[in-house]
């Protein structure tokens, strides 16, 4: 008999590694996922009671990276669909084609081949579909519909209420999910995670986090409507190390995003944090720390 090979999540909870060989295309790249062990272990109770789940929380906050970290551990394939306005009903479910012998033949979506074959399946931005698609979701999340064993939907989301195309999910779908709420992780996590996917110090992705904070803060006090997320301090430790200067490379990957109303208030901020140690650095200086 052989054995199983478990993934530990927790001390509570561990996974089952599938024994299925999975198509490449659909197995995730692998990541390190250290943002929140809390929410990775209630994703990974659902999973194990095969509950659909549904991710709340700001965009850059590692919802969709939680999933794949969790899908690559496991050795589950994992297929996202970004829903927009181009997403339609036949890209889910499927569509008749006429195939290289003139006959009608029936292609399944994307979500009829993920329950079939027993993928992970995320519904990300799943509060900006159309109710016909969402209507799809409700009646396949049913109890009585049968699938493969290793099937798992998820959803994703923003909150409804602050970002533009999306709406509150409808109460009878949004019932069928066990719903987990996902923050920014603690400033100590998000520090090493800056420090290890780009490889900037400790000092300065120290100073990046405490700005990131204080942006944050705004935003809850209601004084400003931009949050500094994960993602986007990533990108502007990466430019960091092209550039050596704090301004300089947040201009491109973070102020350039921020709305008219959010802009003054964010690059003043920005300018008490970083003008002086920016203003600090000399050419002879900056091309040493680039070596």
């Amino acid at each position: 008999m052989e054995t199983v090979k478990w993934f530990k999540v927790s001390r509570r909870v561990s996974l089952p590694v599938n024994k299925e060989i999975v198509n490449p295309n659909f197995l995730p790249k692998e990541i390190t996922f250290e943002d929140n062990r809390k929410i990775m272990e209630q994703v990974a109770v659902a999973v194990s009671y095969k509950m659909p789940t549904l991710l709340i929380g700001e965009t850059g906050t590692g919802k969709t990276s939680l999933i794949r970290h969790l899908a690559f551990s496991t050795n589950n394939a994992f297929v996202r669909v970004n829903h927009n306005g181009g997403t339609t009903i036949e890209d889910i479910i499927g569509r008749w084609i006429i195939n290289g012998k003139n006959q009608m033949e029936w292609v399944d979506g994307i979500l009829i081949e993920a329950m079939k074959k027993g993928y992970w399946f995320l519904a990300d931005e799943i509060n900006a579909t159309t109710a016909e698609i969402n209507f799809v979701y409700h009646s396949l999340l049913d109890d009585d519909v049968i699938s493969h064993p290793n099937f798992r939907f998820f959803g994703a989301m923003n909150p409804s209420t602050e970002y533009a195309g999306t709406k509150e999910l409808n109460k009878a779908l949004m019932s069928r999910f066990m719903v987990i709420q996902v923050d920014f992780p603690p400033p100590k996590i998000e520090q090493k995670i800056l420090v290890n996917r780009t490889g900037i110090t400790n000092e300065i992705a120290d100073k990046m986090v405490k700005l990131a904070g204080e942006v944050r803060m705004m935003h809850a006090k209601q004084e400003i409507r931009f949050v500094l997320s994960t993602r986007d301090l990533l990108m502007w430790a990466l430019m960091y190390k092209v550039y050596n200067k704090f301004l300089n490379s947040a201009e491109m990957t973070v102020l350039n995003k921020i709305a008219e109303d959010d802009y003054d208030a964010v690059k003043t901020l920005m300018a008490l944090h970083f003008k002086t140690a920016d203003d600090g650095k000399t050419e002879e200086k900056e091309e040493e720390e680039t070596k």
